[in-house]
């Protein structure tokens, strides 16, 4: 049942409204330092650091979809590349374009998928 779910949410088979509220991060407040005593009982906020989390099942999809194309494809795609198999790859290459764009903002950027991964395959035949 997961697989026929993860098919569809890999194959954006689902309503759009679903991938909205899915790629939302929550947000969790965490405490920089513990209050004191005294300064709970003054009602004095923490100082906290937001930390964004994002959904567990897509990230689980995505990892899973990648993991088995990322060896070959770095193979293929090294060294002209920087996102496939270079830690860190992928910020380095969404900041790198978003700080490029930012600094020519008559660059456009084109994304073209020739082939749609989903015409051809489900999460169970990834696995294979």
């Amino acid at each position: 049942m997961y697989d026929a779910f993860a098919t569809s949410a890999a194959c954006v088979q689902l309503p759009g409204w679903f991938y909205s509220a899915w790629a939302i991060a929550g947000l969790a407040p965490f405490v920089k330092a513990e209050l004191t005593p005294e300064q709970r009982r003054a009602g004095v906020e923490p100082d906290v650091r937001p930390i964004a989390a994002g959904e567990v099942s897509l990230r689980a999809i995505t990892h899973h979809l990648a993991e088995g194309v990322l060896s070959p494809a770095a193979e293929i795609l090294s060294p002209q590349q920087v996102a496939v198999g270079v830690s860190g790859g992928g910020s380095i290459l969404g900041h790198g374009t978003r700080m490029t764009m930012e600094a020519h903002p008559g660059f456009v950027v084109v994304r073209t998928d020739t082939h749609p991964v989903c015409a051809t395959a489900t999460i169970p035949s990834v696995d294979q």
